[in-house]
């Protein structure tokens, strides 16, 4: 084993298992102590360079990744959790892109807040279904945020509606993923599928999720979505092995 591409090994697992794990900073810090040289200087500077500029853009990739990683290798429940991470920021892009408002608990303006911005609320012309008492803030979850939406976008555009039926089909998945953390149940690919593709469905229309979610992530953030990282970081990993 040449002994350049040896020094590489460790970090780079490093960054895999940070970068899986949403660290990016720490991702960055791990190929950031290697030197690399000759034909391995492009693939590191490229992958220290992704997780580098985190904006929300990526963020959101990130995302999508994360859970086409986990149900590569069956970790479904976790794949759950990611597909509902995505609906939620992919709701909150949204809001973003119309104007809306978010806060911190520090009552500062903040795009991941958990509240809407009293000040901002108030100014819109409806009121919110959850919004019962206007002396309190009002929490950010799902409902709020997909109401925001139906009220601020654009009810004769043909793509408004085509967009909230693909984003409202991960409805049932969310459903699914809230009621394991209630229960002691597993989750199977099947009852993925018939969440996701309705009762009837086979095994196999799991397999549809992720390109639904890379869909999404295409339409709303008008983009294509990034290569998958994980498959060039083995991909490398097996040529550093058998350098």
């Amino acid at each position: 084993l040449d002994p350049a591409a040896a020094s590489l090994i460790a970090p780079l697992l490093d960054y895999a298992h940070y970068r899986f794990n949403f660290d990016f900073d720490s991702a960055r810090r791990a190929l950031d102590k290697v030197r690399p040289s000759g034909e391995w200087v492009d693939a590191i500077n490229q992958l220290r360079a992704e997780v580098s500029d985190t904006d929300r853009h990526m963020r959101l990739a990130e995302v999508v990744h994360a859970a086409a990683a986990r149900y590569q290798i069956g970790l479904y429940a976790d794949f759950l959790t990611q597909v509902v991470r995505f609906e939620e920021n992919l709701l909150r892009f949204l809001c973003l892109q119309h104007g809306v408002r978010f806060r911190s608990r520090q009552h500062t303006i903040d795009d991941d807040g958990p509240y809407l911005d009293r000040a901002w609320l108030q100014q819109q012309p409806f009121i919110l279904s959850r919004d019962r008492d206007p002396s309190r803030d009002l929490p950010v979850d799902r409902s709020v945020l997909r109401e925001l939406i139906d009220h601020l976008s654009d009810p004769t555009d043909p793509r408004r509606k085509q967009l909230l039926n693909d984003i409202d089909r991960l409805g049932e998945l969310v459903k699914r993923r809230n009621e394991l953390t209630h229960n002691l149940a597993g989750v199977q690919k099947v009852g993925l599928a018939r969440a996701f593709a309705g009762q009837k469905a086979l095994d196999t229309a799991a397999d549809g999720i992720v390109p639904h979610l890379k869909q999404l992530y295409e339409q709303v953030c008008n983009r294509p979505l990034p290569p998958f990282p994980y498959q060039h970081i083995n991909r490398l990993l097996e040529q550093l092995l058998r350098s």
